[in-house]
């Protein structure tokens, strides 16, 4: 397990469950709710959207994977988050809210199969279980963490900064992928 590809994927796997339990789920619904006074209903309808995104891009990920690597999905997935994060603040309205929660749906449906594949295709046969295990962890770690550090970045500068901060630690994972997802060469 201590292989850099493997850590790696680990730690794609805690930032994109800080970033969809924390900025996404959390506080998607509230920033609807706060700045365009939208009601469940219309809060429900935009966040299915996501689902409904996840679901039609993790469907053709056999005919998406012809097209490139599976470290280049996460990359894209991971440039697809920032942009979804960056531009939630500057939409004018709710339902276009919904055109960054349909590219952030996307990038989930690119960046979360792919990740399970890839580790299920690192671990050793007789070790699979503890890698899927050791995953699950650190997807409840992500889950757990995501709400804390949002609401953190929340009490100290506002909505806005949940998702740039969203957004950055997006981008950061973007510059650490080649060095993480490139070789998989021993740590």
């Amino acid at each position: 397990m201590l292989n850099r590809k493997i850590m790696g994927l680990y730690l794609v796997s805690v930032m994109t469950f800080i970033v969809l339990y924390g900025a996404y789920t959390t506080f998607i619904p509230l920033h609807l709710s706060d700045r365009f006074q939208s009601t469940a209903l219309a809060i429900g309808l935009v966040m299915s959207v996501g689902s409904l995104s996840t679901a039609l891009t993790a469907s053709n990920l056999k005919r998406i994977t012809k097209l490139m690597s599976s470290e280049r999905l996460i990359t894209l997935a991971f440039l697809l988050y920032a942009i979804s994060f960056l531009s939630i603040p500057w939409l004018p309205g709710h339902w276009l809210v919904a055109l960054s929660v349909a590219l952030f749906g996307i990038a989930q449906g690119l960046n979360y199969p792919v990740v399970m594949s890839l580790l299920a295709g690192l671990a050793p046969t007789e070790h699979r279980a503890i890698f899927m295990s050791a995953n699950g962890m650190v997807l409840r770690v992500g889950q757990t963490l995501g709400p804390l550090v949002m609401a953190a970045v929340f009490a100290w500068g506002g909505m806005v900064w949940v998702f740039y901060a969203a957004a950055g630690n997006c981008l950061g994972m973007l510059g650490l992928l080649p060095f993480l997802l490139g070789s998989g060469s021993e740590a």
